[in-house]
């Protein structure tokens, strides 16, 4: 009786220390998870900050040049 106890909590170790790796192990995949999606999302930021910036570059050449042909047009008129 007292062996069969024995071994029934060893078996029981056994069982716990299996699900304290696939535990651990989980836990480190979600952690690269993570750092893998603050690092795409730094980028997309980065990304998206620069396209910002050619969006309003873009604007304000846009709106030179239809001022300065405005005042071309202007001086052809005369």
């Amino acid at each position: 009786m007292e062996s069969n106890l024995i071994e029934a909590i060893k078996n029981g170790q056994v069982k716990t220390d299996a699900l304290r790796n696939d535990i651990d192990n989980g836990l480190i995949e979600l952690r690269v998870k993570v750092d893998s999606a603050e690092r795409d999302s730094a980028a997309a930021s980065t990304i998206a900050n620069n396209a910002l910036r050619l969006a309003k570059s873009s604007q304000q050449d846009y709106y030179r040049l239809t001022n300065a042909i405005s005042y071309n047009n202007a001086i052809i008129d005369g």
